[in-house]
């Protein structure tokens, strides 16, 4: 590695907002709601470790940009069993930035909300570390560091394949990722263990 460019480094507090679970390629993460309906995502990627912020390349593809800095992320793809997309999925990224802090994101395809977005794909759902967790308990289990999201919007965003745009109300905890997540019809979809 370059010893003239910046390095953002997990530090031991981060380790803790890093998943847990997820790590393992070609397992499944299953919801299920009151109807009992079910969703079922396939984990295709899960990686953490270093990675490079280059500038953007030419106009015409000449130059492939230039190294900026190097920063600690992880990175974990999953895809939606019943639509598989190679470029529409969730994914959950947590990383270091430039001022050394650490962001998290999450693109979740099924969001009722692109506020965060620059278009209707990707759903980007941004995580506030710095916001207090709640507790709470979902099919028995107790989860004590989980962050409710609501949506901005109480509309749907249309179709996505066989499913409609329409989750409002995600649990994410710190450790375990999405715990369940509530639609816009009333479904409050649970992570089956």
């Amino acid at each position: 590695m370059r010893s003239d460019v910046p390095y953002f480094q997990f530090e031991p507090s981060d380790y803790d907002k890093l998943l847990q679970v997820y790590e393992v390629e070609e397992e499944f993460v299953s919801y299920q709601n009151q109807s009992s309906q079910v969703i079922r995502f396939k984990i295709t990627s899960s990686t953490q470790g270093r990675e490079r912020k280059v500038t953007r390349g030419s106009f015409f593809g000449v130059s492939g940009g230039n190294l900026v800095y190097f920063f600690d992320a992880q990175r974990i793809h999953l895809e939606l069993t019943e639509w598989p997309d190679d470029y529409i999925r969730t994914e959950f990224l947590i990383q270091k930035t430039i001022e050394d802090t650490l962001k998290g994101s999450i693109n979740f395809p099924l969001w009722n909300d692109n506020t965060g977005s620059s278009s209707s794909f990707p759903n980007i759902i941004n995580l506030n570390f710095n916001k207090a967790p709640i507790t709470i308990t979902l099919n028995n289990v107790t989860y004590d560091q989980v962050f409710e999201i609501v949506s901005e919007s109480d509309q749907p965003l249309g179709p996505f394949g066989p499913y409609e745009r329409n989750i409002n109300v995600m649990y994410y905890d710190i450790r375990e990722g999405i715990v369940g997540f509530n639609d816009l019809d009333g479904g409050q979809w649970r992570l089956m263990n």
